[in-house]
């Protein structure tokens, strides 16, 4: 950037500040989400407990909708980034769990309103390769088997289960738990394939 220029300055600090105005809605968004249920967030109420206006709201996001999309869009993309540089899949697994245990209350509040079908499938497509790693591991397997696909649909399911829960429990014991019943599950399916071979 040339600081001379009296144009390309302006734009930096407008540029600066437009962050710092989508990233006031969205905390306060998460804070709202935090207590109260989406429903009960209306656009004014993001607006005037955030000091940001009606204007510059629209000006960042079309409707609730997107800034909820936002939202969650920038937290499956650090979850990706985070779990998805772990190299061993159930280590990943942990590090994607304790992510989305940090964020709890907002997924229990998205939960609580009926999250529709199709955010289920969007957020199952892009955190998917990261259980089917942790699906590999467990199973020993190719990916793309059928055993691994089933195994990482039902860590998907465990996972959206526990964030709807009242209280879930901690990420160790749910993380246990959720490796005792996929062993189970592969002992199972190793059983049946010796079995099927003989």
């Amino acid at each position: 950037m040339i600081w001379g220029s009296g144009t390309v300055r302006n734009e930096y600090v407008r540029s600066k500040r437009s962050d710092e105005t989508r990233r006031k809605l969205i905390e306060t968004f998460m804070k709202l989400m935090a207590d109260t249920c989406y429903g009960d967030i209306g656009i004014t109420r993001i607006t005037e407990e955030s000091g940001i206006s009606r204007k510059s709201f629209y000006y960042h996001f079309a409707s609730k909708k997107a800034l909820l999309d936002y939202v969650i869009e920038s937290m499956i993309s650090e979850y990706i980034s985070k779990a998805g540089s772990v190299e061993n899949g159930w280590s990943s697994l942990e590090v994607l769990c304790r992510l989305i245990y940090r964020d709890r209350r907002f997924f229990k509040a998205i939960s609580d309103t009926g999250i529709s079908p199709l955010a289920v499938t969007n957020l199952n497509s892009q955190i998917s390769p990261l259980i089917v790693k942790a699906a590999v591991t467990i199973f020993d397997v190719e990916e793309g088997m059928s055993c691994c696909t089933l195994a990482s649909d039902a860590i998907f399911v465990a996972i959206i289960r526990w964030m709807s829960e009242e209280k879930p429990c901690a990420p160790p014991i749910f993380l246990r738990n959720l490796r005792i019943g996929c062993m189970l599950l592969a002992e199972g399916y190793l059983l049946h394939t010796k079995t099927t071979l003989n």
